[in-house]
């Protein structure tokens, strides 16, 4: 017998054989080991087979049984059960080896019956009687019959022999050849290819589908759930529980996401509010053969798509920013802001790096900016980054950028990062205590050594740069409580800048006041400056310049030039009690009703994100929240007014 070894399966290989009469048990051995397998052999008496072979199955690939014995095994696991044939050759061998003159004998045969009985009967000169069953169960009451017709010998398996000798028959035991065997072992070990890659593909198949942020939910046609994947668990809110094979709209908790499921909507593509959320649903049919076997669900929150979209846009920076502020533009008449002015001149003219402290809308930027256009590095490029507004997973990749094919979806020819953009120039990195730990480690390298290396590449980049740091947190106490490093931390706050908020220069609010509303087209008179100049100051400004530029921005648009100064100074007074207004679920607005629609939605927007920032001390994350949209939406929309 030709020998032939599996060694292309890889992990090693076992193979059970389970009799309820140990007669092959050597061979199979024998097959086995010359095939590369491991394997076991087990003796049980037919009822006890289930049992053991779940106990076994843990243990080995597949198992292999005689054809009666193999039903019974198969119904009791997951893993391959073959049954050895028994052909006409064995039942051949059989009488042959008997040994003994008989005039007729019962052959018992499972699911259907020997081929070319006849010619047996000439060859060995007998009759023989075939009896063929469907259940071990149906084998007694032949026995008996065979024992009433007289037969001289009853061929079959083993449970055929128990019951025969029960009945005082003579019995021989069919034994499957050797050739069976060895077939039955290499058809084991085809079925355990199979397997182990249907069990490959379907683990790389569930890695994908809990590796999307959609929700994604397969069922057949009648809307039992096929593939559902971690994401859909959490929209559909089914828990910890199975739902492979359940009808869909059974195991969902929300009435909504069961009537996504129960109708049948025309558009592929849709948007529903599920809960608290709009989530864009499609569904797809699948189809085999030109017959629908099923639909595949997908759910994405709208949030995740605007998201995108923003990275996608605008990248969630201002790469190759041309500065447009210098030291002039900042008005102030209150002596500690102009000595932070002279403390950012002085610190123009050095190389070393600079923390600027200040609440949100202080004007951190333009002193950043001002300081680069003071210094001799002025020609050279100015990079601002904001390092909350990018996600965790992407901020590594914009700051030191990446070679060609370092991860999935990047670029060909790689990318040079942020860093590298800045080479002979500043980059300005605001909310720098937003950088998350992971990266912290590799910014401190870049401000010792001057130098950085690409994602995915193994080549450093000397860069020539100048940082400038801005934060509107406590970095010493981030450092106190272990969330920022202590040696990043004095690196980076070699020179510190503290700009005091506008509540603190309130003799500051009248000369900025007048400049913007210059700005926005307004004929500003001195009186209507005396008569506004009470409001102004009375406020305490919790958001600063960027919440003075908004309410004076909304007033230019709500009030006439030729307006009395008891008209500005009403309107504004009224606008910052709108603007103090304590209560999260009301808010009043006043709009010019003759301007377009399109010009009318975008002011109600702008002013709706510019009173939410005031109301939540401009924190971007609360703000997205209640408004539920993206906190890149909010900033987005906070870099569309400063710059308008």
């Amino acid at each position: 017998m030709e020998k032939i070894r599996h060694e292309t399966l890889g992990d090693a290989i076992n193979i059970a054989l389970i009799q309820t009469r140990d007669d092959i048990g050597k061979t199979f051995e024998s097959i086995a080991r010359d095939c590369g397998v491991h394997p076991h052999s087990f003796v049980a008496d037919f009822a006890a087979i289930p049992d053991l072979a779940r106990k076994i199955e843990p243990q080995v690939d597949a198992v292999l049984c005689r054809p009666g014995t193999a039903e019974h095994a198969a119904s009791a696991v997951g893993i391959p059960v073959i049954a050895i044939p028994v052909t006409s050759f064995d039942l051949v061998c059989a009488l042959y080896h008997l040994n003994a003159p008989f005039r007729r004998a019962a052959v018992f045969c499972y699911r259907k019956k020997f081929s070319g009985v006849d010619v047996i009967e000439k060859l060995f000169q007998c009759e023989v009687i075939q009896y063929f069953f469907w259940d071990i169960e149906e084998i007694p009451g032949l026995v008996d019959d065979a024992a009433r017709i007289g037969v001289d010998f009853c061929f079959g398996g083993g449970v055929t022999s128990a019951h025969a000798q029960k009945v005082g028959l003579r019995t021989v035991k069919i034994t499957p050849n050797e050739d069976s065997i060895f077939r039955s072992v290499h058809e084991a070990l085809h079925a355990i290819k199979v397997r182990r890659r249907e069990r490959s593909q379907a683990a790389r198949l569930e890695m994908v589908f809990d590796s999307i942020s959609e929700g994604i939910v397969v069922t057949d046609t009648e809307k039992n759930v096929v593939i559902y994947n971690g994401t859909a668990a959490k929209i559909c809110k089914t828990g910890d529980a199975d739902v492979i094979g359940r009808n869909v709209c059974d195991i969902v908790r929300d009435p909504g996401i069961a009537m996504t499921f129960k109708a049948e909507e025309k558009e592929p593509s849709y948007l529903k509010k599920i809960q608290d959320n709009t989530y864009a649903i499609r569904q797809k049919p699948v189809v085999l053969d030109q017959n629908r076997i099923g639909t595949v669900y997908s759910f994405e929150d709208i949030t995740t798509i605007q998201h995108l979209e923003a990275l996608i846009r605008n990248q969630l920076r201002s790469k190759g920013l041309v500065p447009r502020y210098r030291f002039d533009d900042i008005l102030s008449q209150n002596p500690q802001m102009n000595r932070c002015k002279d403390l950012a001149k002085r610190y123009a003219r050095a190389a070393a790096s600079v923390v600027i402290e200040g609440e949100s809308g202080t004007g951190k930027e333009m002193f950043a900016q001002s300081m680069h256009l003071a210094s001799n590095r002025a020609t050279g490029p100015f990079v601002a980054v904001n390092c909350a507004a990018i996600p965790e997973t992407l901020l590594e990749s914009e700051l030191f950028g990446y070679e060609g094919g370092a991860f999935t979806g990047a670029r060909k020819e790689g990318k040079p990062g942020l860093f590298e953009e800045a080479h002979q120039g500043t980059i300005f990195l605001d909310e720098i205590g937003e950088v998350p730990a992971a990266l912290q480690a590799r910014l401190l390298r870049v401000l010792q050594e001057r130098e950085v290396r690409r994602v995915g590449s193994n080549r450093v980049v000397a860069v020539d740069i100048r940082i400038i740091s801005a934060t509107n947190k406590n970095l010493l106490q981030k450092v106190q409580e272990g969330t920022f490093r202590d040696d990043l931390y004095y690196r980076l706050n070699v020179l510190n800048l503290k700009i005091p908020p506008l509540r603190e220069r309130k003799e500051d609010i009248s000369l900025i006041a007048e400049k913007l509303l210059t700005l926005f087209g307004m004929q500003v008179t001195p009186e209507i400056m005396v008569a506004i100049a009470p409001a102004l100051t009375a406020y305490d400004w919790p958001g600063n310049i960027r919440e003075l530029t908004n309410i004076l921005e909304r007033m230019s648009l709500l009030i006439d030039n030729a307006s009395a100064p008891s008209e500005w100074a009403g309107l504004l007074e009224q606008m910052l009690q709108v603007s103090g207004n304590d209560d999260p679920q009301v808010m009043t607005l006043s709009v010019d009703m003759n301007c377009g629609l399109k010009d009318l939605v975008r002011e109600v927007e702008r002013k709706v994100v510019g009173e939410m920032l005031v109301r939540n001390n401009n924190d971007l994350a609360a703000v997205a929240a209640q408004l539920k949209i993206g906190r890149t939406s909010v900033w987005r929309k906070v870099r569309s007014e400063t710059t308008h």
